[in-house]
Protein backbone atom coordinates (compact mmCIF):
# COMPACT_ATOMS: atom_id res chain seq x y z
CA UNK A 1 0.00 0.00 0.00
CA UNK A 2 0.97 3.47 -0.98
CA UNK A 3 0.87 6.22 -3.62
CA UNK A 4 2.03 6.79 -6.76
CA UNK A 5 3.16 9.92 -7.96
CA UNK A 6 1.19 11.50 -4.84
CA UNK A 7 -2.21 10.83 -6.38
CA UNK A 8 -2.71 7.27 -7.39
CA UNK A 9 -3.36 5.46 -3.30
CA UNK A 10 -3.22 1.53 -3.47
CA UNK A 11 -4.92 0.07 -0.28
CA UNK A 12 -4.00 -2.73 1.33
CA UNK A 13 -4.96 -4.79 4.41
CA UNK A 14 -4.77 -3.71 7.83
CA UNK A 15 -3.29 -0.40 7.29
CA UNK A 16 -3.28 2.02 9.79
CA UNK A 17 -4.59 4.87 8.33
CA UNK A 18 -8.08 3.38 7.56
CA UNK A 19 -8.44 5.48 4.58
CA UNK A 20 -6.03 2.90 3.10
CA UNK A 21 -7.30 -0.03 4.32
CA UNK A 22 -9.21 -2.11 1.84
CA UNK A 23 -11.99 -3.10 3.67
CA UNK A 24 -12.83 -0.08 5.28
CA UNK A 25 -12.78 1.55 1.82
CA UNK A 26 -14.66 -1.31 0.12
CA UNK A 27 -17.17 -1.22 2.70
CA UNK A 28 -17.33 2.69 2.08
CA UNK A 29 -17.85 2.43 -1.63
CA UNK A 30 -20.37 -0.66 -1.75
CA UNK A 31 -22.50 1.65 0.33
CA UNK A 32 -21.38 4.56 -2.44
CA UNK A 33 -22.40 2.86 -4.99
CA UNK A 34 -25.90 1.16 -3.63
CA UNK A 35 -27.28 5.11 -2.41
CA UNK A 36 -25.29 7.15 -5.03
CA UNK A 37 -24.94 4.50 -8.32
CA UNK A 38 -25.53 6.07 -11.99
CA UNK A 39 -27.09 4.06 -14.10
CA UNK A 40 -23.72 3.72 -16.17
CA UNK A 41 -22.25 2.31 -13.40
CA UNK A 42 -24.86 0.18 -12.17
CA UNK A 43 -24.81 -0.98 -15.89
CA UNK A 44 -21.35 -2.27 -15.90
CA UNK A 45 -22.17 -3.61 -12.27
CA UNK A 46 -25.19 -5.48 -14.29
CA UNK A 47 -23.25 -6.83 -17.50
CA UNK A 48 -20.51 -8.38 -15.39
CA UNK A 49 -23.14 -9.32 -12.72
CA UNK A 50 -22.10 -8.33 -10.08
CA UNK A 51 -23.73 -6.25 -7.01
CA UNK A 52 -22.42 -3.90 -5.29
CA UNK A 53 -21.68 -5.59 -2.41
CA UNK A 54 -19.24 -7.66 -3.98
CA UNK A 55 -17.18 -4.66 -4.74
CA UNK A 56 -13.76 -4.56 -3.78
CA UNK A 57 -12.20 -1.23 -3.65
CA UNK A 58 -8.03 -1.95 -4.13
CA UNK A 59 -7.21 1.81 -4.61
CA UNK A 60 -8.37 5.81 -5.24
CA UNK A 61 -6.89 9.19 -6.45
CA UNK A 62 -6.50 12.27 -4.19
CA UNK A 63 -9.35 13.76 -6.81
CA UNK A 64 -11.80 10.70 -4.84
CA UNK A 65 -11.79 8.77 -7.99
CA UNK A 66 -12.40 4.83 -7.52
CA UNK A 67 -10.42 1.68 -8.38
CA UNK A 68 -12.54 -1.15 -7.80
CA UNK A 69 -12.54 -5.02 -8.82
CA UNK A 70 -15.15 -6.66 -10.10
CA UNK A 71 -15.20 -9.50 -8.69
CA UNK A 72 -16.17 -12.23 -11.44
CA UNK A 73 -13.77 -15.43 -12.35
CA UNK A 74 -10.71 -16.17 -10.77
CA UNK A 75 -9.14 -13.21 -8.77
CA UNK A 76 -6.29 -12.47 -11.05
CA UNK A 77 -8.68 -11.82 -13.88
CA UNK A 78 -10.90 -9.39 -11.94
CA UNK A 79 -11.91 -6.78 -13.84
CA UNK A 80 -10.80 -3.54 -12.49
CA UNK A 81 -14.05 -0.46 -12.60
CA UNK A 82 -12.66 3.65 -12.83
CA UNK A 83 -14.83 5.67 -11.59
CA UNK A 84 -14.42 9.12 -11.64
CA UNK A 85 -15.51 11.25 -8.96
CA UNK A 86 -19.10 12.22 -8.98
CA UNK A 87 -19.11 9.41 -11.30
CA UNK A 88 -19.20 11.15 -14.63
CA UNK A 89 -17.10 8.77 -16.31
CA UNK A 90 -16.47 4.99 -16.02
CA UNK A 91 -13.76 2.97 -17.37
CA UNK A 92 -13.40 -1.12 -17.35
CA UNK A 93 -9.46 -2.06 -17.44
CA UNK A 94 -8.51 -5.54 -17.85
CA UNK A 95 -5.30 -7.25 -16.02
CA UNK A 96 -4.03 -7.55 -12.99
CA UNK A 97 -4.04 -4.44 -10.59
CA UNK A 98 0.07 -4.76 -11.00
CA UNK A 99 -0.29 -4.53 -14.67
CA UNK A 100 -3.03 -1.58 -14.25
CA UNK A 101 -0.71 0.57 -12.32
CA UNK A 102 2.13 -0.55 -14.38
CA UNK A 103 0.32 0.46 -17.10
CA UNK A 104 -1.00 3.61 -16.08
CA UNK A 105 2.26 4.65 -14.74
CA UNK A 106 3.52 4.11 -18.44
CA UNK A 107 0.30 5.59 -20.30
CA UNK A 108 -0.44 2.11 -21.51
CA UNK A 109 -3.98 2.32 -20.38
CA UNK A 110 -5.85 5.50 -19.82
CA UNK A 111 -8.91 6.54 -17.86
CA UNK A 112 -10.68 9.94 -17.83
CA UNK A 113 -10.44 10.06 -14.13
CA UNK A 114 -6.60 10.45 -14.53
CA UNK A 115 -5.87 14.08 -15.72
CA UNK A 116 -3.09 14.57 -18.65
CA UNK A 117 -0.05 15.13 -16.15
CA UNK A 118 -0.50 11.81 -14.16
CA UNK A 119 1.73 10.52 -14.31
CA UNK A 120 4.95 12.59 -13.68
CA UNK A 121 8.21 12.56 -16.18
CA UNK A 122 9.78 10.43 -13.20
CA UNK A 123 6.84 8.94 -11.46
CA UNK A 124 7.22 7.89 -7.64
CA UNK A 125 6.18 5.48 -5.11
CA UNK A 126 5.77 6.35 -1.27
CA UNK A 127 4.43 4.23 1.29
CA UNK A 128 3.33 7.33 3.39
CA UNK A 129 4.03 10.57 1.18
CA UNK A 130 2.92 12.99 3.85
CA UNK A 131 5.64 11.77 6.46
Amino acid sequence: MGCFDEFLWIYGEGAENENLDVHVRSAWTRSYVRRMGTSEVLGVLDRHGVLPEELVSWGGTDNADLLIWLPVGEPEDWPTLVVESGQLSRTVLTGTSTRIVLDLLTRGARAAAFPEDFPSDTPSFSSNPYT
